[in-house]
């Protein structure tokens, strides 16, 4: 019976997914400062194509960002979503999709758990979609990005678009180090498909 039991748990197991976690603003698009109309928002070159690229090869995409501006009263949650919806039927149109949005709109003095660099948002999502962590990244522009996925147990990836740059210079002052340094999401991308696409 044990051999029938162990079969079972076998074939009946929860199968993990492996999951790309991304920061928005200066990750996949140009920073502005407090974006509230998607007049504003502007793809970096080749994102559209690179997410579609980590949807054909299994991976869960989770858009993980920071929205300090509903919490400063800079715009609405009504706001971003249409932003958000309207991103989402932009890719749409090359055929890639993000499988969820998590976004904190706290004010960084409210100490949110869910506000990076904590990793709580991160957390919700690896619980909700049984993310196998050891087959994950979190890719971001900033240092937080990298301490949120390190404390979620992620390998992480620190982009040189947005702030990454200017970020990249502090790194010997951090506690927390990137696994690889990307000069832009899609070679953030190609990395991870190179290195990283174990099939089942």
């Amino acid at each position: 019976m044990k051999w029938l039991k162990k079969l079972f748990l076998m074939v009946f197991r929860e199968k993990k997914n492996k999951a790309v976690f991304l920061d928005r603003d200066g990750t996949i698009n140009q920073s502005v400062p407090y974006l509230n109309n998607y007049a504003d928002f502007v793809f970096f070159n080749g994102v559209r194509s690179s997410i579609r690229n980590l949807n054909e090869s299994g991976f869960k995409v989770i858009l993980i960002t920071n929205q300090s501006g509903i919490g400063r009263g800079f715009f609405g949650k009504s706001d971003l979503h249409l932003i958000h919806s309207a991103m989402n039927k932009d890719l749409e149109l090359v055929g890639a999709k993000i499988d969820e949005i998590y976004y904190c709109p706290c004010h960084p003095s409210g100490n949110c758990p869910n506000r990076k660099p904590s990793p709580g948002m991160l957390k919700s999502a690896i619980s909700k979609y049984s993310i196998d962590i050891e087959a994950s990244f979190m890719v971001g522009d900033r240092l937080i990005d990298v301490e949120a996925g390190i404390r979620a147990d992620l390998r992480t990836i620190l982009v040189m678009t947005g702030y990454g740059k200017d970020e990249s210079y502090l790194l010997d002052k951090s506690k927390f180090t990137p696994d690889f340094l990307a000069s832009d999401l899609n070679i953030a991308v190609k990395f991870i498909l190179e290195n990283y696409d174990i099939k089942d």
